[in-house]
């Protein structure tokens, strides 16, 4: 079974990717929607974007965010560690996506409460099989335990 096989017209989200890197935000973008049609998906540019848009309150949580480690201005660890500090966001599973692969990083994204953190692949077919994984791991479940609690 392919990724694209698999519950193709489920809607799930919103899902949010925050990268400076507008290639990176379309490129993933189009894995999430390959796999998932009727996801709903929102894109930062800007950390501090994506933060005024949580503070926000008028929409959904996120059920998953692809969180760039390099931006300008705020960085992913920054976003992370307020995340994570914040009662109200705390369990927004958080998926670091880099193009970095240092362990250190990697150590670092973790112990501040990243959920994962993955070395973007370079090939799209990687990049969408990727994207695939973290949304059956994260919003599917994500999605199960909100059923169970209600």
């Amino acid at each position: 079974m392919t990724p694209q096989n698999l519950n193709p017209m489920q809607q799930i989200g919103p899902i949010v990717i925050v990268d400076d890197d507008n290639d990176d935000i379309q490129v993933t973008t189009d894995a999430i929607k390959i796999n998932y049609p009727e996801s709903i998906v929102r894109s930062f540019s800007r950390a501090e974007s994506f933060y005024e848009y949580l503070l926000n309150k008028s929409h959904d949580k996120p059920c998953l965010v692809f969180l760039d480690l390099n931006m300008p201005g705020r960085n992913g660890w920054d976003i992370l560690n307020e995340l994570k500090k914040n009662n109200d966001y705390r369990y927004i599973p958080i998926v670091m996506w880099t193009t970095s692969n240092s362990k250190n990083e990697r150590i670092r994204s973790l112990d501040l409460g990243a959920n994962c953190f993955i070395t973007k692949p370079s090939m799209f077919e990687q990049i969408s099989t990727v994207v695939f994984h973290a949304i059956e791991l994260f919003c599917m479940e994500t999605s199960k335990v909100s059923t169970r609690l209600q």
